[in-house]
């Protein structure tokens, strides 16, 4: 009957027509099967339009949403994909109920509960396509799409292990565009298998990354492609040396297969050629500003190259000794040399991709420094600091500072160096970043971080710290927050510094802070400086006046504000 009629109807109709052609193709002799195959169009695109026109219903405001419930949908593709013949010759069409139907669709994708994912992760990764090379890129995209989904709305973690085996054994047969797809979608297992399931990820990694550096040595890669293989590997790294920080590479029961050490020395070659391929021969210290070396990039060199050095090639000097009758062993060089001897810093170039690297090396571990490269450290950061071109290089120089002042602090606990050790050069630096001016806003941003970060730690003195303030309240291009913030760390620490605490010292600074700003504003309109924070300025001034005043005057004041204190 007309009545009875509806979209569900149609659609049931359709997907059960389209079962049956699938049949008929797989029954049908060759003549038979070519003029029935030439029919195949039509049942596919019934299908492609109501999945289409249900899908623009439901993002119509006006409208009563989908016409079409989600159930149905995941049902047509439950049935469709389990059955051999209609994956055969309409495969595209049940991955497009799926991708298209649901994946599409903000309140079905809201609707799909953990069994359900459960079950599409375990008809995709189960189904077996033979050679049909396009429809098995299309099955991986999809499961990419699905673990993607899933991964801020359920837990997982029990399925993505149990398909560790079939993704790596996708990774060893994977062409064309399906090495893309196989990096995208083992990122996020990485990601997600890190913290809880590190164990059987990694004994599966050590399968998976090695095809990963294959493919990347096949330059097989767009650039965006290439971040994810960096990410890849820094995961993969993280999760299989989960004590590093301390220098302890123990893997934690995780069976070390005989081929990884010959991965990490794959993957140093990878750093090494990707630097060389991407630098400019000229202008060394300008290299970051190529986009080829990005912060990805960056930070998988500098595990490799940390593990490499710290750990691979420490443990074969280890073993190469072992049995050995004694003898005089000649000193071993210092790893982090080999850094040092790669930043290669002459005279007016250094490289700052190494720079960059050997920052993110410190940021791993500290454990690294010691008394006797202490010294060497700090001197290569300071005569870099002579040269250091821009903002970036900038950055990298005072994350390296910040992990040097706290191993000073670290040994001059432990007392193995004294109170004033390498002072000329922290004077050096600080005299550098006090004179030097600039109009670059982000390089006046990280001078002012490295210059609030050595108040801190009292590495300026009275003449140094006067002659800053000097300098800010006389550069309309330094009234902005960052110089505030660090015109409140002096006031912080005035007395470190045997600052005068005559108020007379505080006009100029207080008449630079709140005076008549017509040309101030001019400057921070033409540069795009942000104005000034009130809370800040407020909170700064606020600390110089508590610095500047006696006991007795303090007391006054804290009489005056109870009396004057609103009442209910």
């Amino acid at each position: 009957k007309t009545s009875d009629l509806s979209w569900t109807t149609i659609f049931d109709a359709s997907k059960e027509a389209l079962f049956k052609q699938a049949a008929n193709l797989e029954e049908a002799n060759e003549k038979v099967f070519k003029t029935l195959a030439g029919k195949n169009y039509l049942y596919d695109n019934v299908l492609e339009k109501i999945t289409q026109f249900n899908l623009e219903a439901g993002k119509q405001a006006a409208g009563n949403g989908h016409f079409l419930a989600k159930t149905s949908i995941f049902g047509a593709f439950e049935d469709g994909i389990k059955m051999r013949v209609v994956v055969k010759y309409f495969g595209d069409r049940i991955l497009s109920l799926l991708e298209k139907g649901i994946y599409s669709s903000d309140s079905y994708v809201r609707d799909l509960k953990i069994n359900e994912y459960s079950r599409i992760l375990s008809y995709l990764f189960e189904l077996n396509v033979d050679m049909e090379e396009a429809l098995r890129t299309r099955i991986l995209k999809c499961i990419t799409k699905t673990v993607t989904l899933a991964k801020d709305r359920v837990q997982l973690h029990v399925d993505l292990v149990a398909y560790l085996p079939e993704l790596s054994s996708f990774a060893l047969s994977a062409f064309g565009a399906r090495k893309t797809e196989i990096v995208r979608v083992y990122l996020i297992f990485a990601a997600e298998l890190a913290v809880n399931y590190n164990h059987q990820l990694n004994v599966h990694m050590q399968e998976i990354v090695p095809k990963l550096c294959e493919y990347h040595e096949e330059d097989a890669f767009r650039d965006d492609t290439r971040n994810l293989f960096f990410q890849c590997v820094s995961k993969s790294l993280h999760s299989m040396y989960l004590k590093m920080d301390k220098s302890d590479f123990n893997t934690l029961g995780v069976p070390v297969h005989e081929k990884w050490p010959q991965t990490l020395l794959r993957l140093k070659t990878i750093v090494h050629v990707e630097i060389r391929k991407n630098s400019w021969a000229r202008c060394k210290n300008a290299q970051l500003s190529n986009n080829k070396f990005s912060d990805p990039f960056i930070k998988m060199s500098a595990l490799v190259m940390y593990i490499v050095l710290w750990h691979l090639e420490t443990k074969k000097i280890d073993e190469n000794g072992e049995g050995d009758a004694p003898k005089k062993i000649p000193k071993l060089a210092d790893k982090m040399e080999t850094i040092f001897t790669l930043i290669d810093k002459k005279e007016n170039t250094f490289n700052d991709v190494w720079l960059a690297i050997f920052t993110e090396i410190l940021q791993l571990s500290s454990v690294i420094l010691n008394v006797a490269n202490y010294q060497m450290a700090l001197t290569t950061v300071a005569e870099i600091m002579q040269m250091y071109g821009n903002a970036r290089n900038l950055r990298s120089l005072r994350l390296c500072l910040a992990i040097l002042l706290t191993k000073e602090q670290e040994l001059l606990q432990s007392k193995s160096i004294r109170e004033d050790y390498l002072g000329d050069l922290w004077s050096q630096m600080a005299n550098q970043l006090i004179s030097e001016t600039t109009i670059n806003s982000d390089e006046i941003k990280e001078k002012q971080l490295v210059l609030q970060m050595l108040i801190r730690h009292n590495k300026l003195n009275q003449k140094m710290s006067s002659t800053l303030l000097n300098n800010i309240i006389s550069t309309e291009m330094l009234k902005r927050n960052e110089c505030l913030e660090t015109i409140r760390e002096i006031f912080i620490h005035a007395e470190k510094f045997g600052q005068d605490k005559a108020s007379a010292d505080l006009e100029p600074i207080i008449a630079w802070a709140y005076g008549s700003a017509d040309r101030f504003i001019a400057a921070q309109m033409i540069h795009n400086i942000e104005s000034i924070d009130a809370q800040l300025q407020a909170d700064t001034f606020a600390i110089s006046i508590i610095n500047f005043l006696d006991v007795q005057q303090l007391q006054q004041i804290s009489r005056r504000e109870h009396i004057l204190a609103p009442t209910e």
